[in-house]
């Protein structure tokens, strides 16, 4: 038996079938259609801090998993062990074959999102690949190392938006590969190019693609 953070008990189908994923830190198990949980290892240091949990919740950010409870293993509520959060498929597409607007529309949300948690202090961690899910939205589903900082606002900003450039930079990295089976220095070069930190990145990247799809701006200048 779990219990959730308003006192409510909480059980679920923890059978294999139900796992979707899992990494160094815990398990994810799919509990409906439309619902997961992720559960902590007993021994995983590193969890979610409560104030930044809470925190994301409350702004509720385009492109970020939507949260639900954080779970508990005994009705006090001491021994905080995962939590409940919306679930989300990826998609068939290759996203470098498909209208740039996808790459660019999911980029100027998650833009945004970035810079709404820079301004609450927040340095965003571990933004990579493998914490994303490329759905009908690029969806960050893994913030467990997100923290607070002391730091000025514009250098948190400035951390934050270079870890987003290189996540799309291995976005693109990663569907090449799927392609083509191999990426050429060349290639590297130009997603680098293309994903290099810059002041105003939403403006650069319209321009660049400019309805173009991504293979083929990747390609044509290679």
């Amino acid at each position: 038996m779990y219990y959730l953070d308003n006192g409510r008990e909480f059980e679920f189908n923890n059978d294999l079938v139900n796992r979707v994923s899992k990494g160094s830190g815990g398990v994810v198990y799919r509990i409906s259609d439309d619902k997961c949980i992720k559960l902590y290892y007993r021994d995983t240091y590193f969890r979610i801090e409560k104030e930044i949990f809470d925190l994301m919740k409350e702004l509720n950010l385009s492109n970020f998993c939507k949260l639900d409870n954080m779970v508990y293993s005994n009705e006090s509520r001491s021994k905080f062990i995962g939590y409940t959060m919306n679930y989300y498929d990826n998609i068939k597409d290759n996203v470098l074959l498909m209208p740039s607007d996808y790459i660019i529309d999911n980029f100027n949300r998650l833009y945004d999102s970035f810079v709404k948690l820079s301004n609450n202090h927040v340095v965003c961690n571990d933004t990579r690949f493998g914490n994303c899910i490329i759905g009908n939205d690029i969806t960050i589903i893994d913030f467990d190392f997100y923290s607070f900082s002391d730091l000025t606002i514009p250098n948190i900003k400035e951390i934050n938006i270079s870890r987003l450039m290189l996540l799309f930079n291995k976005i693109c990295y990663h569907y090449y590969e799927l392609l083509y089976g191999v990426v050429s220095d060349d290639i590297e070069y130009r997603i680098d190019d293309i994903f290099c930190y810059c002041n105003e990145p939403v403006k650069r990247l319209s321009k660049i693609f400019n309805n173009k799809r991504v293979i083929d701006v990747i390609k044509k200048e290679s």
